[in-house]
Parts: structure tokens; sequence; C-alpha cells
């Protein structure tokens, strides 16, 4: 019998932590930049900020993974 997760559990798990990333990254750049609801359509400035809002929200979730991998590699005992 194989021990751990299997890749279906690991899959779902992923997706899982896509669909959150997704939802709070849309929830703070939202609020960030678009203020008011006066129109139906983002206005240029709002495209801008939520542009930059979300590249720099994957930046930092890219960035502290591979800080997280790194820390993960370096408490594995060698092989």
């Amino acid at each position: 019998m194989p021990s751990g997760p299997s890749q279906m559990d690991m899959a779902r798990a992923e997706m899982m932590f896509f669909a959150d990333l997704f939802t709070k990254m849309n929830d703070a750049c939202f609020r960030k930049c678009v203020p008011r609801f006066n129109d139906g359509d983002l206005n240029t400035g709002e495209m801008v900020c939520v542009d930059k809002c979300v590249s720099k929200y994957m930046e930092a979730t890219n960035t502290v993974g591979e800080i997280l991998q790194k820390s993960q590699m370096m408490m594995q005992p060698p092989s």
C-alpha cells in the first residue's frame, strides 16, 4: 500500500491552493484599486492599478513559495 497522499489528493490540494490564492488576490486588488462602482467598466487608472497589484501579488507568492521550498529541502536528511 502506498504511503502519503495520492496524486489525486495532491492535485486537489493544489487546486484548492490556487482557488484560495485567486480569491485573496481578487479581494485585495479590487479593494485597493476600485474605490467606487460608478461605471460598469474599469477606468484606465483602475486597470493599471489592478494589473500592477496582481503582478506584485503573484511575484510575492512565487518568492515565498521558493523560500519555503528551499527551507524544506534543507530540512530533509541527505539520502
